[in-house]
Formats: structure tokens, C-alpha cells, sequence
């Protein structure tokens, strides 16, 4: 008796050109929808979106801080049992990755508060699709979609990665924002 996993695309977006670029990708009717979620967002923020990036050391122990404080009432945490870890062995590495370079923390706020986070350790060129989640109560906002774009303009601007990587996992959100795949 043999059991074999069946396979499943591993959905990628090339770095390679421009952000620009890389909204070309989406429908007329796509680019909208995200540019008109963005608005509406940074509207009932106040007319601005409030997000950081989270590169150094401390800044990144700043985003554990906040991103767990966030994770523990994430879906991705209390069903998935996927939040962002706590513990001293995820702050260490979370802590050797800044020594390099190769971590990046996003959070999208509304006011003080923290809605959304997306943690991407950096590995070989790719930029992994690693910890994320966001606020239930701001679901009708799209603030994980909201995020996602703000993560990667900042990516694409950068300009230092090849790749982005969703790795493991199939969903929608990797379909949608996805350039390619591998099985």
C-alpha cells in the first residue's frame, strides 16, 4: 500500500519588474475593487492609511510586540493554530533574521490600533509569505488585502528579492495576487 500527496500549485509573483508593473497583472475591474477598498479604508481612518515597515532588530521585536497582541484573536491563531508565535526561540530568529536583513514586519493600523499584520522572513531571494492575520471586527474593511498591497509596493520598490513566495497552501488570495505557480 502506497499513499501519495496529491499536488498543488505553490504560488509565486516575480519581483522582476515594477509595481506598476505588477498591477498590470489584475483587470481593469480588479484594480478598481483594491483601489476603491484602499480608499474607503483610509477614509474611515481619517483620509490616510497608518502602516509601518519593520526591518531592524528593535523594530522588529516592536512588531512581534504589536503583531501578537493582534494574532491572539486572529482566525489564523484560534482555528488554524497559525499565529504569529510567541516565545523566545520565534524572537531569536526573528532577531538573527534582522542581524541580515532578512525579515521584513508589516502592520496596517487604524489610529493606535494595530488591524493587520504580515510577518515575511527573507531566504535565498524569495520573500516568504509567512505569519499573517488581521482584527475580525475590521474584516468588511479588507485590511489583510489592504495590507498585502502596501506589503508588496514596499517589496517591489525595494528591489532587492527575485521572488515572492506564498509558499505551502492554496487559497483564493494566492490564486488572485499570484503571477505563477509550481506544482
Amino acid at each position: 500500500l502506497r499513499h501519495a500527496s496529491p499536488p498543488y500549485p505553490r504560488y509565486y509573483i516575480d519581483l522582476g519588474g515594477t509595481f506598476a508593473d505588477y498591477r498590470k497583472k489584475f483587470s481593469a475591474k480588479t484594480r478598481s475593487t483594491l483601489s476603491r477598498k484602499v480608499k474607503k479604508f483610509a477614509a474611515h481612518c481619517g483620509g490616510e492609511l497608518q502602516w509601518k515597515v519593520y526591518r531592524s532588530r528593535s523594530e522588529l521585536m516592536e512588531f512581534h510586540r504589536l503583531a501578537r497582541s493582534l494574532s491572539v484573536n486572529t482566525y489564523q491563531e484560534k482555528l488554524l493554530d497559525a499565529g504569529i508565535p510567541d516565545g523566545k526561540a520565534f524572537l531569536a530568529r526573528l532577531a538573527n533574521l534582522a542581524e541580515t536583513d532578512a525579515a521584513r514586519g508589516y502592520l496596517l493600523f487604524h489610529g493606535e490600533v494595530a488591524v493587520a499584520y504580515l510577518c515575511c522572513p527573507i531566504k535565498d531571494g524569495a520573500v516568504e509569505y509567512e505569519y499573517l492575520g488581521y482584527d475580525p471586527a475590521y474584516r468588511d474593511w479588507s485590511v489583510g488585502t489592504i495590507l498585502q498591497l502596501l506589503a508588496l509596493e514596499s517589496i517591489f520598490e525595494e528591489r532587492k528579492w527575485r521572488v515572492f513566495d506564498f509558499t505551502q497552501g492554496e487559497s483564493e488570495h494566492k490564486r488572485m495576487f499570484g503571477t505563477g505557480s509550481v506544482l
